[in-house]
């Protein structure tokens, strides 16, 4: 139940940004923040090292890296068929600093298309310890 709530967020995202990326561009996606994906069972999964979490709020809780995060969410995507360009560094700093002001999701709002990036905000919280 949470991976098919894992891929249907993943294409809920994908459908967002593909509605804001410019045409025939392929912007690279940074996305910050964790999404903890709700079910019937809410939290009576079995968690330890990767197992039990959404592929959305794992990262943050072990590594409390955007970077990583990133990374894992992307890859996540590309198994489904959703590919987007990996962010270099600059992209990834300055998309902290812009989704610092941007709602979480499912608000308007946040997906925003910076001049060579997307940023993503999936949270409230930025990282597990604010």
């Amino acid at each position: 139940m949470r991976y098919n709530e894992d891929v249907r967020l993943a294409y809920e995202l994908n459908n967002s940004i593909m509605r804001i990326q410019p045409e025939n561009e392929k912007l690279p996606v940074v996305i910050t923040g964790r999404y903890r994906v709700s079910s019937q069972f809410q939290n009576n999964f079995i968690k330890g090292g990767y197992i039990g979490y959404s592929f959305f709020e794992m990262v943050e809780n072990r590594y409390k890296s955007t970077a990583t995060h990133t990374l894992i969410i992307l890859a996540f995507m590309k198994i489904l068929g959703i590919n987007f360009d990996i962010p270099n560094e600059n992209q990834m700093k300055r998309a902290i600093k812009e989704a610092a002001s941007m709602p979480p999701y499912p608000n308007p709002g946040y997906v925003k298309c910076m001049q060579n990036y997307i940023v993503v905000r999936l949270s409230e919280n930025m990282y597990e310890d604010e």
